[in-house]
């Protein structure tokens, strides 16, 4: 695996440190600015979901579990990560689920909402108005990760609609700044080309047919840390991200703004 900034990223999945929950004082201040949010069930769809910070909420009662301690420093740590990559973007609501029917409730396909490292992109309603969520399973090991990673996705479709740039970037860029799904230093190839799995519906296809799930997320992670290998800063290198997602909303090819691939 091509792991890049390893002095900032952690990148590899085994080796690499990244920092830890409350690790800045900006965690610290999102945790503490949370213990100000009324524990107050809100409806989603038909669920009650409550709030442990402005903007998150949980399927257990925080009144009731210390969980909600553990998913409070998972947000806290994802939120300091997005505010890094992608500073003054709004955030779409962060619905944290620890039973599949949660999920399901939301979205998830019953196939694989028991799933504990599950988070996607969704539209809920909460009371009249249909709204951006990022839905994750949790409290987990990853939460904080998967959450990264999912929270990445809303952020670039504010750039581009996810359709209309390749999969293999939007799953490797997200993973790739997210360390999720970890990744070997050294991991086997999934796919010929990544060019065969452009579209959503090809990397389905593809996940379907061959079960190289992991090996799929992390050959396209590979790709985007060879294309960033010499970008000197996290920060610019989720702009050049966004630049190529920019590009591509106002009309460019892909391959104009991108170049060529880096691992092929």
């Amino acid at each position: 695996m091509l792991c890049g900034w390893v002095a900032w990223a952690g990148a590899c999945g085994d080796g690499g440190t990244r920092s830890q929950p409350l690790g800045t004082a900006a965690a610290r201040d999102v945790v503490a600015g949370c213990d100000h949010v009324e524990p107050v069930a809100v409806l989603f769809e038909s669920r009650a979901m409550f709030p442990i910070c402005a903007g998150a909420f949980v399927e257990i009662d925080p009144t009731t579990s210390s969980a909600a301690d553990a998913l409070r420093r998972d947000y806290a740590w994802a939120r300091q990560e997005l505010d890094v990559l992608f500073p003054a973007q709004p955030r779409p609501t962060v619905l944290l689920c620890a039973s599949a029917a949660c999920k399901e409730d939301f979205g998830a396909d019953p196939e694989a909402a028991a799933a504990d490292d599950l988070g996607f992109v969704a539209h809920v309603r909460r009371g009249d108005t249909i709204e951006g969520a990022v839905v994750v399973s949790g409290p987990g090991e990853r939460t904080a990760a998967i959450l990264v990673h999912e929270w990445i996705h809303g952020a670039m479709g504010q750039h581009a609609q996810y359709e209309l740039l390749p999969t293999w970037f939007n799953e490797g860029v997200a993973t790739f700044f997210a360390d999720e799904p970890r990744c070997p230093r050294v991991a086997a190839r999934a796919v010929a080309s990544l060019r065969s799995i452009d579209t959503k519906a090809q990397w389905q296809a593809h996940l379907r047919a061959t079960g190289r799930t992991q090996q799929t997320y992390c050959q396209s992670r590979d790709e985007i840390a060879a294309w960033l290998a010499n970008v000197p800063s996290r920060a610019d290198a989720a702009a050049a991200a966004r630049a190529v997602a920019d590009a591509v909303a106002n009309g460019s090819s892909f391959d104009a703004a991108y170049g060529r691939l880096h691992t092929e």
